[in-house]
């Protein structure tokens, strides 16, 4: 029994000698280097342990330094300078449940969802570390990130385990949003991240709010205030559009930005203030039952159109986007605009509305995109109580430009757009201006007063004076078939009858004041309106001398020429008199005096 004592003895000493040895040697260059090729036989990590230190006045804590640990059939990585494992003294005997794991220094790389290493620990703590986190959807990149995670315990799916999370960045970007000195604190549980505080630098300004991301991938904020942000992108309204419908859906319960600016392509807005009330972006278009935005904007420009002075207040309700009130300056003129969008529909009422002051001109084509069928995306437009006041309305058509000056209309109510066709629908407005110029000739004091109903357009009165002259227009468009079938009766009494070469007719042999009278038909919104029109002209000059015009589809010919089938222009009929042959200007062509012919 001796004996077997004395070996028992011999053997635990010489076991605490090894362990000595083994304590001593590990945590030397060699033996880390061993350890780290001991654990490379062990799996599918690259493990590279610089050094291993313990201290008697940390007894739980072991130190190892400079570790780069790579997974060599994925995309893990795990860089440290050093990585402290506290261990618990129940579970010595289990070392992946740690009390704490310190990562200091390095970089950490996780590609899907899952935490490759079974560890756990009742605090995670990354002091100044590089992070990224790859998903399908989610790119998430942080650079000097010093913080911690409590409890972590990794599972599927889930690497950062559920427990409370505090940390601070120096850039974090999500995506292809990059924000800078981050201050973040909140919980993740059951795949539901919650933001108690957030704050960092973002866009040359500030943001900081709180909320959170359902499982489903939704955010629901509660408070969010942005502020002297300056944000730039290649990108136009239409391409922003489209990444923004791509998005996951984003609920904001109280929004403020203040002076911000944002620039892309063909657009910008500066000095934005807003605020942004109980309000959902889904798939691109807004989800609530009780929203609003109040905003106003120095300046906006949008291509080539530039807005100042900008105020609105919109609401939104389940289909209904209402524009309580809006008003801008453009193009000199004052604009108050209300109206009501119902998506569901696809119908803008425009209502109780005003424009005062502006200085347009009309876009070269302006009349072809009455002629089209509307966009897709609207299908009724209404207007109720529209006024335009003091305005300078221009078109520089070379074919026949005209100017309004002091131009002013109201509208009572009236359909300008139904079922995607524009037209006149239901209503009556009237419209006048202090003068206007048609092709060259001087009306003072134009009047118009019209009224529509299902299926015709009645021009009740279109009045003006030219000189002495009075100038009167009635006629109707009929609406109900596919064409748009039109008449007009123009009368000029004691007008001069020069201004009718002016607006296409051949030159009269009767000159001065006189009366005159003009009937015309045709369809208003073919491809070749002038092509279909067809009627008489009749003048007749102080001495009651009388002279009449035909037109035939288009085709003008004077009671001096017998009627000729119908042609193009035509220039080869000989001239028997050239002394009285005259010259037209425009669309006019040379003729003889017994032969005149052209086209309107």
């Amino acid at each position: 029994m001796r004996w077997l004592g004395k070996s028992f003895g011999a053997l635990l000493i010489l076991l605490v000698l090894a362990i000595i040895v083994i304590y001593v040697a590990v945590q030397t260059h060699w033996g880390a280097k061993q350890l780290s090729r001991w654990l490379n036989k062990q799996g599918h990590y690259q493990v590279s342990i610089e050094s291993i230190s313990h201290s008697w006045l940390q007894p739980t804590t072991l130190i190892f330094n400079r570790v780069d640990v790579r997974d060599k059939q994925g995309s893990f990585s795990l860089t440290a300078n050093t990585i402290n494992l506290d261990f618990k003294w129940r579970h010595l005997l289990s070392p992946k449940n740690l009390y704490r794991l310190t990562l200091q220094e390095g970089a950490l790389i996780l590609s899907g969802n899952q935490f490759p290493l079974s560890l756990q620990a009742d605090i995670l703590q990354l002091n100044q570390m590089n992070v990224q986190l790859d998903s399908p959807n989610t790119h998430i990149q942080g650079k000097n990130i010093t913080g911690g995670i409590t409890p972590w315990a990794p599972v599927v799916d889930n690497p950062v385990g559920n427990g409370k999370y505090q940390f601070s960045a120096g850039v974090l970007r999500l995506n292809d949003l990059p924000v800078e000195n981050v201050v973040m604190r909140g919980s993740y549980q059951n795949k539901a991240l919650v933001i108690d505080s957030f704050g960092a630098t973002f866009l040359q300004g500030s943001i900081s709010g709180d909320g959170q991301q359902l499982p489903d991938g939704s955010w629901r904020w509660n408070n969010i205030l942005i502020n002297n942000i300056r944000w730039q992108t290649p990108l136009t309204l239409d391409k922003l559009q489209e990444k923004v419908s791509h998005l996951p859906a984003i609920y904001v319960k109280d929004l403020n930005i203040t002076n911000a600016k944002l620039q892309g392509q063909n657009w910008s807005v500066d000095y934005l203030d807003s605020t942004i009330k109980n309000l959902g972006l889904v798939n691109g278009s807004w989800d609530t039952k009780d929203g609003l935005i109040d905003f106003n904007v120095m300046n906006m420009t949008l291509n080539n159109a530039q807005f100042n002075d900008t105020l609105g207040k919109f609401r939104f309700s389940d289909d209904t986007f209402t524009i309580a009130s809006l008003t801008t300056h453009y193009q000199k003129g004052l604009f108050n605009i209300q109206s009501e969008w119902d998506r569901k529909n696809r119908l803008l009422t425009l209502k109780d509305s005003s424009v005062t002051g502006l200085l347009y001109v009309l876009p070269p084509t302006w009349l072809n995109y009455f002629k089209q069928p509307a966009p897709a995306w609207i299908s009724g437009l209404k207007l109720h109580d529209i006024a335009i006041n003091n305005t300078l309305l221009i078109d520089t058509n070379p074919g026949f430009p005209f100017q309004l000056t002091t131009f002013a209309a109201h509208i009572d109510s009236m359909d300008i757009l139904k079922n995607g066709k524009w037209g006149l629908w239901n209503g009556q407005a009237s419209l006048q201006a202090a003068a206007g110029t048609f092709n060259a000739i001087e009306i003072s004091r134009p009047y118009l007063q019209l009224h529509a109903t299902d299926d015709k357009i009645t021009i009740d009165k279109l009045n003006g004076f030219t000189g002495e002259g009075l100038l009167q227009v009635t006629g109707t468009v009929e609406q109900h078939t596919a064409q748009t079938p039109f008449n007009l009766s123009f009368k000029g009494m004691n007008a001069d009858l020069k201004i009718l070469p002016q607006w296409g007719w051949i030159p009269l042999k009767i000159q001065g004041e006189g009366n005159f009278s003009l009937a015309i038909t045709g369809d208003l919104f073919t491809h070749d309106m002038k092509g279909t029109i067809n009627g008489t002209l009749v003048a007749e000059d102080k001495s009651s001398e009388k002279e009449s015009q035909s037109i035939e589809q288009g085709l003008i010919s004077t009671s001096r020429c017998p009627p000729t089938a119908h042609s193009s222009l035509d220039n080869s009929a000989s001239v028997a008199n050239p002394e009285a042959a005259h010259s037209a200007t425009g669309n006019h062509v040379t003729e003889n005096q017994t032969c005149a012919k052209i086209k309107l």
